[in-house]
């Protein structure tokens, strides 16, 4: 087997080219590194801290709004202890007041009833004191009228029924 020198030249890279694309390489690399690679590693080390501290930032946030959070729910559970409380409070207050009005009521219907029959006792002597007045003033007129006429029993006895009969017709 015969090779062609030809082919396998082209086949085979130029060390030469090899190693100026090498050196060419390193060389870019080189001022990549000096001119590049310290700026691009500053700029990136500075948004990595942005980027940390907007993390921890936002923890913290979190752990507040939490904080926050819990504190709401006590709080609301404290009002809603604090309403029952108050409706419990406005409960027995409204049952007191009930009771002092229904106490006034019944302490005034009570005085009301007591000076009704004062009234009504009032007025039951008032009236025997008339009647007692009147029955003396009939009896009076009756003896008047006896003494004024003779002494008959019979006689006196039906003026007085006459008599009796006028008054109880006035």
């Amino acid at each position: 087997m015969e090779f062609n020198i030809d082919v396998l030249e082209k086949m085979l890279p130029n060390i030469l080219t090899v190693l100026t694309q090498l050196g060419a390489t390193f060389i870019l690399f080189y001022f990549i590194k000096k001119l590049a690679w310290k700026p691009v590693r500053e700029i990136i080390q500075k948004r990595s801290e942005a980027e940390q501290n907007k993390l921890i930032e936002a923890q913290r946030l979190k752990e507040e709004s939490e904080k926050i959070n819990i504190q709401a729910k006590q709080e609301l559970q404290q009002a809603g202890a604090d309403a029952k409380q108050l409706i419990s409070v406005g409960r027995s207050e409204a049952e007191r007041v009930k009771s002092e009005l229904l106490e006034a009521a019944k302490k005034k219907s009570e005085e009301q009833l007591d000076d009704a029959r004062k009234e009504i006792e009032y007025e039951k002597v008032l009236m025997r004191t008339e009647l007692h007045n009147e029955m003396v003033d009939v009896a009076l007129m009756a003896a008047e009228k006896l003494l004024s006429e003779k002494f008959d029993e019979k006689r006196d006895r039906q003026e007085i029924e006459k008599f009796v009969k006028e008054v109880v017709k006035e």
